[in-house]
């Protein structure tokens, strides 16, 4: 018996600046070349810089516009929906949402052709379109870094409005969140601290406002906090009290994660300042936010222990950015370092570095012991 043709998706009128020439043998020959020329990586410190900028816009357009292309030829494709998904991605990538507006114009069409998907699709071109407001913040601050005072962020906040309305209000408080976290990069902590409040006012039964409470705290001051933490090594299965076990040392708590790239790349250096303190009254803590262990997560963990062969004890929390330690700590990125001194209080979150921790750890190593002079 013949096998059902799939469905063919709704396609709107798509905005192609840089459409393929190329003709192609099959579908699947064109998803092919896709999937090859797909922008691979963002380089932050650059964006600063015009030139670079305008370059990612090309790149990401082009690609984009290959998606289009794909599904205007082949809207029946089983990756049809996923391909004009990318497409909406690449028009509002992050940090700048360069082509958002035609984005935003194309989804309009979407949802106003009554058209369905799939619950994901759903949901993701819905997040895509409340997000624009944001990325066109981004985008100002990036083409005028000495504009005066904050953002107006009240877009944003009907953007999320918006999308609590559509349903989903996990999503909202994402966005918000979200916002609040830049503003932080940026260096506006008055307005991060009003973004993440009014997540806890406006969604306070979300899990975006547990990460808004533990923003908030970092953003009050947590520094002379005392630690505590109390877990099962994902690798030995040893009970490990920090407070107990450490009492006396310099802890290093490296908030992480496998599927982090820059986690992965400081590991290295990580190993290298372990290696260098280990035996000089410093110890080190790993936090993981890999994925559930239904997922893979604990297994990628454990392998990649056991691989890159490293030996400090390791909280595996089981929840990627939904686990309630991180959460309640506010860490809205990884890596993130904190650094406990000798007395169990938090000295720092701002290492970022191996040498940052190291300037760190010296200084520590240099102040008395609890119960001397």
């Amino acid at each position: 018996m013949a096998g059902t043709r799939p469905a063919k998706i709704f396609v709107p009128d798509l905005e192609l600046k840089y459409p393929p020439s190329e003709q192609f043998e099959s579908a699947d020959a064109m998803y092919w070349a896709y999937i090859e020329q797909m922008p691979r990586t963002i380089e932050p410190p650059r964006m600063t810089d015009p030139a670079y900028r305008e370059q990612l816009r090309e790149q990401f357009r082009r690609s984009a516009d290959f998606a289009g292309e794909f599904v205007r030829r082949y809207p029946e494709h089983p990756s049809a929906q996923n391909i004009l998904k990318n497409r909406w991605n690449d028009l509002c990538q992050w940090p700048a949402g360069f082509d958002s507006e035609v984005a935003e114009r194309e989804i309009d069409q979407w949802l106003e052709s009554g058209a369905t998907g799939a619950d994901w699709f759903e949901e993701t071109i819905r997040r895509y379109k409340a997000g624009i407001p944001l990325r066109v913040a981004q985008l100002r601050r990036l083409e005028q870094p000495d504009a005066g005072g904050p953002p107006d962020m009240q877009p944003v906040l009907r953007s999320a409005e918006w999308l609590a309305g559509e349903g989903y209000v996990e999503g909202a408080g994402d966005l918000v969140v979200g916002a609040g976290h830049w503003l932080r990069q940026e260096r506006m902590p008055e307005a991060a601290k009003n973004m993440l409040g009014e997540v806890i006012r406006r969604w306070p039964e979300s899990e975006a406002a547990g990460t808004a409470q533990g923003m908030l705290k970092r953003l009050h001051g947590i520094i002379g906090e005392a630690f505590d933490l109390r877990f099962t090594d994902a690798a030995s299965g040893r009970e490990i009290d920090v407070a107990r076990d450490f009492a006396g040392k310099v802890v290093v708590v490296d908030f992480w994660a496998t599927w982090c790239g820059p986690c992965v790349a400081e590991t290295p250096e990580l190993k290298r300042v372990y290696e260098r303190y280990k035996d000089n009254g410093v110890a080190f803590v790993g936090i993981s936010l890999d994925l559930p262990e239904a997922q893979g997560g604990k297994q990628k963990l454990l392998e990649f222990l056991k691989e890159h062969e490293i030996e400090w004890p390791q909280y595996y929390q089981g929840a990627g950015w939904d686990s309630d330690f991180s959460r309640s700590w506010g860490i809205d990125a990884v890596p993130t370092h904190f650094v406990i001194d000798q007395r169990g209080a938090i000295r720092t979150t701002e290492a970022r570095t191996a040498e940052q921790l190291e300037e760190v750890i010296e200084s520590l190593l240099r102040e008395e012991k609890p119960g001397q002079g």
